[in-house]
């Protein structure tokens, strides 16, 4: 018998059979609830710019939980982030630019302390192309994708710790920062 969380979520967290209740659901429907109130309470002006639904924010999260078992509801805190990494994983052009120009000044200043600022600024650059090219080719299970946001922290803060990771395994192999992210 298959576990819960091996398969798709119903609609509300509600378990499809009586065979199926006496597993617990991937997400309770407390949890849901508790997701769709954020959602409709912080997220719903991103949301319709995007074009993201409620329910896409609740299977995002299942398909998380699939390659994260660890992965609880209640650590999603950052809705409004998560409705972003979403329309970025369903390919939305305009939620890529704008998650290049709100986070890159950022990211810049981060990686200014080992280089100039165009050196920074193409180091980002190529970032933010590989993160994107990662996601849509699924390559290396190790490298950063943004389909593995989960919203249990800020947009930026992962984003940092995803550039710093790079570059502290680049530090480590002993390459130059410059051209980091190659193929």
């Amino acid at each position: 018998m298959l576990r819960e969380h091996t398969r798709p979520p119903h609609r509300f967290g509600v378990t499809r059979s009586a065979e199926n209740r006496a597993h617990q659901p991937l997400c309770a429907p407390r949890g849901i609830s508790r997701i769709r109130r954020a959602f409709f309470a912080s997220a719903a002006e991103s949301a319709a710019r995007y074009g993201v639904h409620c329910d896409r924010v609740i299977v995002h999260l299942w398909e998380l939980r699939q390659r994260h078992p660890r992965f609880r509801l209640r650590q999603v805190t950052n809705i409004d982030d998560l409705v972003h990494a979403i329309a970025c994983v369903d390919e939305s052009n305009m939620a890529w630019a704008e998650l290049n120009s709100f986070h890159e000044r950022g990211l810049v200043s981060l990686c200014r302390i080992p280089s100039d600022e165009i050196t920074s600024t193409i180091m980002i650059r190529r970032f933010f192309s590989a993160l994107r090219r990662r996601h849509q080719t699924l390559s290396a299970l190790n490298s950063p994708s943004i389909r593995d946001y989960a919203g249990d922290r800020p947009l930026r803060t992962w984003l940092n710790e995803r550039l710093n990771a790079i570059r502290a395994s680049e530090l480590h192999r002993g390459r130059v920062i410059k051209q980091p992210y190659g193929p």
